[in-house]
């Protein structure tokens, strides 16, 4: 049975829906334990995951593989993350939802 995942994406979600992948670090900023990135470590093949940007839902995948252990990719060098290494899973996205914004007025 599939398990459901939510995933925060604001500052990597451009390139992880380009590579279809997710990365997040084991530790944060000051190497203590984060709740959202301890339970990347336990998404396994056919998990869903709902990708949220900006507080917004914008797409639906399915993990191809089980979480594995992975270095930092050289593309989140910088601000990003300080830990050099993390979980990554490969994903197939299914549905991207496009939204738009109704202002009253």
């Amino acid at each position: 049975m599939s398990s459901f995942f939510l995933v925060s994406q604001n500052q990597s979600h451009k390139y992880e829906f380009e590579h279809k992948l997710l990365w997040s670090p084991k530790l944060n900023q000051k190497h203590g334990k984060n709740r959202g990135y301890e339970n990347m470590s336990h998404v396994k093949k056919g998990d869903i995951i709902f990708h949220v940007y900006n507080q917004i839902i914008h797409a639906v995948s399915v993990a191809k593989y089980d979480v594995y252990s992975s270095p930092k990719l050289p593309e989140y060098n910088g601000n990003i993350w300080d830990d050099d290494v993390g979980e990554l899973i490969a994903i197939c996205i299914y549905l991207k939802f496009h939204c738009w914004i109704i202002e009253n007025g």
